[in-house]
């Protein structure tokens, strides 16, 4: 499985018609021959989200990323970024935030700050 973190505005009302929710998680469901997996956690201030998302292939992610476009904020490959980069980035948005409880142990290169 690839992985991916990618910080996106929420988006929505926060009505049943238009229930809030992060930038693109609208999309993931629409993309029925491509199965990508997703979570998150908010931001501090509530605008943001925090998203993980999870496939075979990074090229499933092809479709989100042009979707995301310049509203992504930020944007990480476990496989690319080192753990105090992704953690100390992330760590702006939400204080308390652990790399580790996000990615329910999957491990990315680097020490522990």
């Amino acid at each position: 499985m690839e992985r991916m973190i990618v910080v996106v505005p929420m988006i929505g009302r926060g009505t049943p018609e238009s229930p809030r929710r992060p930038l693109g998680t609208e999309l993931i469901s629409s993309l029925q021959t491509t199965p990508i997996g997703y979570r998150y956690v908010l931001s501090d201030d509530g605008r943001f989200a925090i998203l993980e998302l999870t496939a075979r292939s990074f090229k499933h992610f092809d479709p989100l990323v042009n979707a995301f476009g310049a509203q992504a904020t930020h944007s990480f490959n476990p496989r690319q970024h080192d753990r105090v980069t992704v953690e100390l980035a992330l760590k702006t948005l939400r204080k308390d935030f652990d790399l580790d409880s996000f990615l329910s142990g999957y491990r990315i290169q680097g020490v522990k700050p």
